[in-house]
């Protein structure tokens, strides 16, 4: 087994440390949202490049009522396979503690 910080140190070097990363627990990251359709892609694109194994990672969209494109601009990352994961949508915004 490899530690993560030995993962992560070798990752800052530009090192590609291979090795089982089956111990390592699944984690589902949650990103509460409000009218983000301008940085949500981004935001997912950030998830999926850090050096957690994409297949252990999941990312649970929860949108409080944006009135952009917010939910449309997650749901299309996430049919692209950037992230995998889904959105939930609140009818109404109750803030990010609800969300969470």
């Amino acid at each position: 087994m490899i530690p993560l910080t030995t993962l992560a140190y070798g990752k800052s070097y530009g090192l590609n440390i291979v090795g089982d990363f089956s111990y390592l627990p699944s984690v589902t990251v949650i990103v509460p949202t409000y009218n983000e359709a301008t940085v949500i892609s981004r935001k997912l694109r950030d998830i999926a490049q850090s050096n957690y194994p994409k297949e252990r990672l999941d990312v649970i969209v929860v949108d409080g009522g944006s009135t952009d494109n917010t939910v449309e601009e997650a749901w299309k990352s996430i049919k692209l396979g950037v992230v995998k994961g889904e959105v939930l949508e609140e009818a109404e915004r109750q803030g990010k503690t609800v969300g969470l």
